[in-house]
């Protein structure tokens, strides 16, 4: 180059936006925890207690309410059971009677059970 030529592009200088304003902002949730902060004891550890809290309670509904069903199905196949011996046979011990009593019980029991119980929130 000689002296009389000038250069034709001039590098430009990347202007820095200016901060005007502090805005916090969370942090996305699967940031990853600094070793202090796996350290440190949580600040929402009683939200996340009740959360697990809430879990377990749902689990033992759930677990409830499937013992109730079995226990409900087979109170209903004993009692179709008897209806057919008891229709073919014509026996009439009160032991028999007795037996097809409590099925009839603990299926009524557990239908108001299921039906009434409260549901989960």
């Amino acid at each position: 180059m000689t002296a009389l030529m000038k250069p034709t592009c001039t590098p430009k200088l990347i202007k820095k936006p200016e901060i005007t304003s502090e805005i916090d902002a969370p942090f996305p949730p699967n940031a990853y925890p600094s070793k202090a902060e796996k350290d440190a004891p949580a600040e929402d550890t009683p939200f996340l207690m009740e959360l697990r809290d809430q879990k377990h309670n749902h689990e033992v509904e759930d677990l409830k309410n499937a013992v109730g069903k079995k226990l409900l199905y087979g109170c209903l196949i004993a009692i179709a059971i008897f209806a057919i011996i008891d229709a073919y046979c014509h026996i009439e011990s009160p032991m028999f009677t007795s037996a097809f009593e409590v099925a009839k019980i603990v299926a009524t029991t557990v239908l108001g059970y299921l039906f009434g119980s409260k549901t989960k929130s």
